[in-house]
């Protein structure tokens, strides 16, 4: 979204991203947002001319945000504060992922004639591996799963070939990076971790601005 657009939301992550100084057109929709009642969280290093104007610094250490925001991934999947209904359709963690290398299924891998740019959930109304709505090879340029439940978890095989969902894989690697396994490395304390990670799964709409 434009940068306007930042007015609406109710919480705000700013990762490396000194907006009062590289972004001064745009930074006074952060502050407006702020006053319309929106938090502003800032992670990085330094104590620069936008954190000390946000209602938390998060003084992580230098490159290892990543850490930081799996163990806020971690906090949010172990406590269940997911949105199911955004994850099932606004995301490709439904997506089916081959066992053998790694690799999202995909209409090529099924037939010779199928396109590398449709690939397939598993639907568990029809038990069935259905192709994905809205991927690029698609007709249907929607994401709308309509009758389709799509799958996070389980084993399939589709003629003769394992696949799982890639949300079994992104939650296998999230459980790697606990807030309390992440603190030697970020210097962040894990319940500011787990604190900010529940204020943001909470919000109606979350906005991350990378620098």
């Amino acid at each position: 979204a434009t940068s306007d657009a930042w007015f609406d939301a109710d919480y705000i992550l700013l990762s490396y991203l000194n907006a009062n100084v590289t972004r001064i057109p745009d930074a006074h929709y952060l502050w407006e947002a702020k006053y319309n009642g929106a938090r502003v969280v800032t992670t990085t290093p330094d104590y620069n001319p936008t954190s000390i104007h946000a209602d938390r610094w998060i003084n992580v250490q230098p490159g290892a945000d990543p850490f930081l925001y799996m163990s806020m991934v971690h906090t949010i999947l172990s406590e269940d504060l997911v949105d199911w209904a955004f994850i099932k359709e606004q995301t490709d963690l439904t997506l089916l992922v081959r066992n053998d290398n790694g690799k999202l299924l995909r209409e090529s891998d099924l037939n010779t004639d199928g396109s590398e740019e449709i690939f397939y959930l598993w639907d568990k109304k029809e038990n069935r591996a259905v192709k994905a709505p809205g991927s690029m090879g698609s007709t249907q340029k929607t994401l709308a799963l309509g009758d389709i439940d799509p799958a996070l978890k389980g084993q399939f095989e589709i003629e003769g070939v394992a696949v799982q969902p890639a949300f079994v894989h992104m939650h296998a690697e999230a459980m790697k990076f606990s807030p309390e396994s992440t603190q030697k490395k970020t210097g962040i304390h894990p319940d500011v971790v787990r604190e900010e990670a529940r204020l943001f799964a909470g919000a109606q709409k979350a906005v991350v601005l990378a620098g």
